[in-house]
């Protein structure tokens, strides 16, 4: 057999900071993926994000950035992550 070459082709916007129009409904619904595989990958894109908007603070971030600046940073990655955590609970949905 020969070598085989796999990709994923990816819509998703790689600025961390733009709107994310990633459903985790899609996941579960739509494409028809096990729970423990859905929830997983938006629990890893989630954490991606996250990880971008935490990287542009230590990499990027000059001194004599306002404070109102980086609390809004971390204001907006909390409101992130617990919307994802509450979308992972089904306590809400993202339809």
């Amino acid at each position: 057999r020969e070598p085989r070459i796999s990709f994923v082709q990816s819509f998703t916007n790689r600025n961390v900071f733009a709107d994310d129009r990633t459903r985790l409904v899609a996941f579960r619904d739509q494409f028809d993926d096990p729970d423990d595989v859905a929830n997983l990958e938006y629990a890893r894109h989630k954490a991606w994000r996250v990880k971008g908007q935490m990287q542009y603070i230590a990499e990027k971030l000059k001194f004599g950035t306002s404070e109102k600046e980086l609390a809004s940073i971390f204001a907006n990655a909390a409101k992130e992550l617990l919307k994802a955590r509450k979308l992972l609970l089904r306590e809400i949905s993202d339809l």
